[in-house]
């Protein structure tokens, strides 16, 4: 061995000496000059097999006694501290070998360097996986289940959705509490312009499941899981300067209004952030807003299948106008509806107080003859016998229905009926008034409101009118107010402003629908329709329901206006309900004109949200379409007059300008307006 190895086993082993201060004293006393003479026979054992070698033997030592020496130190919680004199003359002597050979002793500096960061990595992964508690309540109680996905080769993929749902059917996955979809990045709209946050979907409970609750706000309910938003503290104080009225703040993510309605605590990580990913290192992306999963589809609320239609919300597909249609469509003899209290959104009565009137609706050319012969409605008890007497059960044959491929199975029961009809023919009538525009009269906004109701209730005593205050007497006289506000401002409207009064909008938005398919202006031309259907009393309230929010330009218009009243846009907290579909704005939309419904919020400013939820539950339940929703003088009139404020402010700022909102770009109704739009453009 030359002089030159000579001094490099003796410069690495003398930074060996410096590396057994990792060991507590006694140990050191003990073994560390048999350990010292051990290196130095392996370093020139190592160094005879080339620099390879060498290095390998280096790194794998470095490991070894940090590793070794942490344990040691546990074990004997030796907290004698390190003689600082000797440290210094060790690395007096470091440095000297430094000065003498600079490029070896680099190497080995090096070599050490990369073997307390392998090791610090090795023990950081040790530590936050197997180590360190995990930061939940009841952590040693939960269990993470990955699928393995071999078309892409992994083995470590979250649970999909729908396979979560067939998982907890399974009996060794029943108690599975929640579930979470991909992080990805999501796209934030702000007035800024656009951004990318890392999102991902959780399914409800998830945050009650991991033991933690949001710094601020809570977490979501049922009622909301198409329109609420979670936020990481992180998020809060980096994007919203950490505001402590955060709560209620909407949020356009992927084009679609988002509620804030919880923060979490700047402690909490998400699971996705402390597990280890398919290389096998911890996964570095932050979750930075929560939205909640929903499975349940109102068009198939059986299926657990989110890929439908819209998730909850319903469609038109879901009302029993296009049950009907349908059946008509496919040459039914008769067609029997189903009735269910929470899809209707309401109760049998107001079905028989509905249905129990006589029947209006349109003439046509073949007088009515293509209707199936038979229009009917049975309670969901009365189905359930039906189905039992039939061998099988309501919930198993809407279960088979509500499965791709299925197709109508009949029933052993046979049934006849008898129809004895009296048919009047009679005329109702739309009423329209007209403002014209002082610049551009060809170009049109429309409010509306129907003014009919149910008239009297059959085979009753008493009080058998149903006189309809709420629906809609208040959007008759907002209709009026709002025209006299146009008619009073010193500035005139620049575009044409029309106030339309339909009629029969009970009997399936016949008024509305005989409208846009005979227009007194050009739909192509209607900038906006603004419907006022049921404004209901009460206080003024810190939100603004807006009916299938997130569908057109004009929340960008309705935003801006409820901001000057101290007011937010929310979702309806009930979208499976179908409530766009039941009013005559559901006519001009389906032809394209972007329509604007609205609701009194429900987070009033005096009572609270508890006050009004029940106030709307009490309403439903005991006036809506029954003889007591009449006026009082006593009622209070503010939360219309706040609505009305707003629609007036709208359809003001739109006359005055000369742009034509849209439908957003997923909205069912934009090829409509497109269509038109394009028509109407090009046209001499």
């Amino acid at each position: 061995m030359t002089s030159a190895s000579v001094g490099n086993v003796a410069r690495m082993t003398g930074a060996y000496r410096v590396l057994l201060r990792a060991y507590p004293a006694a140990f050191r006393e003990r073994f560390g000059s048999g350990m010292t003479q051990a290196f130095a026979d392996r370093c020139r054992a190592a160094q005879a097999l080339g620099t390879a070698a060498l290095a390998r033997f280096l790194l794998r030592t470095v490991s070894d006694v940090l590793v070794n020496a942490t344990l040691v130190r546990f074990q004997q919680k030796d907290r004698t501290p390190m003689n600082w004199q000797s440290i210094g003359s060790d690395i007096r002597y470091a440095g000297r070998m430094f000065a003498r050979n600079p490029i070896f002793t680099t190497l080995a500096v090096a070599a050490l360097a990369l073997g307390i960061g392998a090791n610090t990595a090795i023990f950081t992964i040790v530590n936050g996986v197997l180590l360190k508690p995990l930061p939940y309540g009841g952590e040693r109680d939960l269990m993470m289940v990955w699928s393995t996905n071999s078309a892409e080769h992994r083995d470590r993929d979250t649970v999909a959705p729908l396979d979560f749902l067939d998982y907890r059917k399974a009996g060794a996955f029943a108690d599975m509490q929640a579930t979470y979809s991909f992080v990805v990045g999501a796209a934030l709209r702000t007035a800024a312009g656009t951004e990318q946050i890392s999102a991902t979907a959780v399914t409800p409970g998830m945050f009650e499941m991991l033991g933690r609750q949001p710094a601020l706000g809570r977490t979501f309910t049922a009622q909301e899981l198409q329109t609420a938003v979670i936020v990481s503290n992180g998020f809060w104080r980096t994007r919203l300067g950490g505001d402590p009225n955060v709560l209620g703040t909407v949020l356009t993510i992927q084009d679609h209004p988002r509620t804030i309605v919880g923060v979490m605590p700047a402690d909490f990580v998400f699971p996705y952030k402390s597990m280890l990913g398919p290389s096998g290192f911890l996964r570095s992306a932050d979750v930075e807003a929560w939205l909640p999963m929903a499975f349940v589809n109102n068009n198939n609320r059986a299926t657990g299948d989110a890929t439908l239609f819209r998730g909850r919300a319903m469609t038109y597909y879901g009302r029993w106008t296009y049950k009907f249609e349908e059946a008509a469509r496919r040459g039914a003899t008769g067609a029997i509806i189903v009735h269910q209290t929470e899809p209707a959104a309401y109760g049998w009565d107001t079905v028989v107080n509905s249905w129990s009137t006589p029947q209006l609706d349109r003439a046509t050319v073949d007088g009515n003859a293509g209707r199936v012969a038979i229009e009917g409605w049975i309670t969901e008890s009365q189905a359930q016998r039906l189905f039992a007497a039939n061998g099988t059960t309501l919930a198993e044959a809407v279960k088979r229905a509500n499965t791709r491929g299925f197709r109508a199975e009949p029933l052993k029961s046979e049934a006849s009926a008898s129809v004895q009809n009296t048919v009047r023919r009679t005329s109702s009538h739309n009423l329209a008034a007209v403002i014209p525009g002082s610049q551009r009269p060809n170009e049109y906004l429309v409010y509306m409101a129907h003014w009919d109701h149910l008239g009297r209730l059959a085979d009753c005593s008493g009080d058998c009118i149903m006189n309809g205050a709420v629906d809609n007497a208040t959007g008759t006289s907002g209709l009026l107010a709002i025209a006299k506000a146009f008619m009073s401002a010193r500035k005139k409207p620049e575009r044409t402003v029309v106030f339309l009064s339909v009629t029969l909008e009970e009997s399936g938005l016949l008024g509305s629908a005989y409208y846009v398919d005979h227009p007194l202006f050009p739909l192509a031309q209607t900038v906006a329709a603004f419907n006022m259907d049921a404004i209901y009393f009460g206080g003024p309230s810190r939100d603004v329901t807006v009916v299938n929010i997130g569908a057109s330009q004009l929340e960008d218009y309705l935003a801006e206006a409820a901001k000057a009243q101290g007011r937010v846009l929310k979702a309806e907290p009930t979208p499976e309900k179908g409530y766009f579909f039941r009013s005559d704005h559901f006519n001009f939309a389906r032809l394209g004109v972007p329509a604007l419904y609205i609701k009194t919020g429900v987070d009033d400013r005096e009572h609270g949200i508890a006050w009004r939820e029940k106030y709307y539950a009490d309403f439903t339940a005991q006036k809506y379409h029954k003889a007591g929703d009449e006026y009082s003088p006593d009622v209070d009139l503010r939360a219309g007059v706040e609505d009305l404020a707003l629609l007036y402010a709208v359809g003001a700022k739109l006359a005055g300008e000369k742009t034509f909102p849209n439908w957003k770009p997923d909205s069912e109704f934009r090829a409509a307006r497109d269509r038109s739009r394009a028509a109407a453009t090009t046209q001499p």
